[in-house]
């Protein structure tokens, strides 16, 4: 490739043990715990009740804002209730969760053949409306709803569309399985995408290492018109930024996200849950994770959408020592996982068994500079750890925190084993509940004004009712002017009402 982004590392991808490996089907548990909150945006509000029977594929909650996503059933069950648990998603949060009790004879959602002719003729406003109502997101890591990311093109001129397969990170093949096992569904999808937006072009992108993966769905671009394109092993070359520097040899602007510039990113398993939605009303209910490390048989599993942690790890002959720690998401991203009761989300791509790391005390920065130099948003990460760990919110504003895309490049290289990732994240929380905490606060000042107003309003009207009573004679009138008078130069503390 011609364009390269700032920094990164060359990595050893962990990836043998499961990239050859045929996706398995996991078990169904004899519970689910379906979160309410997987995807970026408004809270679902649940439209089941306790007790209730639900079929596979029927609605559990929704939400009527414009960024949303729903969640379904993802097989028959009984819902027992609302429950509050840890999640399986970056930080694990803690979510409510809809508790469904699986029937005995719950099977898997059927499979889905990947036909072309079924879809040539689907006008858009239908596909969009698929994919929202299937709750389909966005599966490589962030969940933003793809039918808001898709109607934000929509306003926008986007030329390119970017079918994001470069699976970087250590470990994780779950997208790579998917390239070589269901290639047509995503080069369908992918086309799905590019009618909806008028994007120009088409280019799915993969790592130069995905042989087996470019082989499957080169055919397939081939015959619907979408350009292949090999781009280096470099971590964080997925990212979305990094890969349309790579792609495309646009720099986005800080601040800026790539349909800023005309390019909509989205990733290959998201391509083919549009297909899944839009050619057979395919609801989201599973995905493809990659269970990997000390494990007796590692692989990529299906899994259903809220499956416990431990059930899945079990399956593929997971350990629970003490001395190993089990991963949300891969070596570099993810976060550590202590409660392994909580359910795989929309966003789960990889839970990792791994030896649990000693405990080190961070040293002083020595301003080496490394993490300079590995920084692939080329930012000051010893700038932005002074001001993150003293918490100034216009210093880290001016450093362009939110451009940090917590890759934990500058981690890896750093000699005083600083979490500097972490350390930025928590301050992003920070600003974020500040800045939330200052519109809730605009908004009950504007609440109070707006109250004083009408109470103001209303004062006036009832003082002009009294002061001209209809059909009151002169003597009648002249007492209650009177009487207004008077109240109206009393003083707040002498004890009287107010009209």
């Amino acid at each position: 490739m011609p364009f390269r982004f700032n920094g990164g590392l060359k990595l050893n991808g962990h990836k043998s043990a499961t990239a050859d490996v045929p996706i398995r089907r996991a078990a169904i548990p004899p519970m689910l715990y379906v979160p309410l909150q997987q995807h970026i945006g408004r809270r679902l509000t649940p439209r089941v009740s306790t007790g209730q029977q639900v079929a596979a594929g029927e609605l559990l909650a929704s939400c009527d804002g414009y960024v949303g996503a729903p969640i379904h059933a993802p097989v028959a069950a009984t819902v027992t209730g609302v429950v509050e648990r840890a999640v399986a998603a970056r930080g694990a949060p803690r979510q409510q969760c809809i508790a469904l009790a699986t029937s005995a004879d719950a099977a898997w959602p059927g499979s889905i053949a990947s036909e072309a002719e079924t879809v040539a003729a689907v006008p858009a406003a239908q596909m969009l409306a698929a994919i929202e109502s299937c709750g389909v997101l966005g599966l490589g890591g962030a969940g933003f709803p793809t039918h808001v990311k898709v109607r934000e093109g929509l306003h926008r001129a986007v030329d390119t569309l970017i079918i994001n397969g470069a699976e970087c990170e250590p470990y994780i093949t779950c997208d790579n399985r998917l390239l070589q096992e269901r290639a047509a569904e995503i080069a369908h999808g992918a086309h799905m995408l590019a009618r909806l937006v008028n994007a120009h072009r088409t280019i799915v992108a993969l790592e130069e290492d995905m042989t087996a993966a470019a082989a499957a769905i080169r055919p397939w671009c081939e015959q619907l018109g979408l350009t292949l394109e090999m781009v280096p092993a470099i971590y964080p070359v997925g990212g979305e930024k990094q890969l349309t520097r790579v792609l495309l040899g646009r720099e986005i602007p800080r601040g800026s996200l790539p349909i800023h510039i005309g390019v909509l990113v989205q990733n290959v398993a998201t391509a083919a849950a549009v297909y899944r939605a839009v050619a057979h009303g395919g609801k989201l209910v599973s995905r493809v994770v990659t269970i990997a490390g000390d494990v007796a048989s590692p692989g990529n599993f299906d899994t259903l959408i809220g499956t416990p942690v431990r059930a899945v790890l079990a399956q593929a002959g997971g350990r629970f020592e003490d001395d190993l720690q089990v991963w949300c998401g891969g070596s570099m991203m993810g976060t550590p996982l202590d409660d392994l009761d909580a359910p795989v989300t929309k966003t789960t791509n990889a839970l990792l068994v791994l030896p649990r790391a000693p405990a080190r005390v961070p040293l002083p920065c020595i301003r080496c500079g490394a993490c300079v130099d590995v920084c692939p948003a080329s930012l000051q990460p010893q700038a932005l750890l002074d001001a993150a760990v003293a918490l100034e919110s216009e210093a880290l504003r001016k450093l362009h925190l939110f451009d940090c895309i917590e890759c934990g490049c500058c981690d890896y290289v750093c000699p005083s084993t600083i979490p500097l990732a972490a350390t930025y994240h928590r301050a992003k929380v920070h600003l974020e509940e500040a800045r939330v905490a200052q519109l809730a606060s605009v908004a009950v000042r504007d609440r109070h004004q707006r109250r004083q107003a009408r109470l103001a309003q209303g004062r006036d009207v009832l003082v002009e009712e009294l002061i001209t009573p209809p059909a009151a004679g002169d003597e009648l009138r002249d007492a209650l002017a009177a009487a207004v008078a008077r109240a109206r130069q009393r003083k707040p503390d002498d004890g009287a009402g107010t009209i």
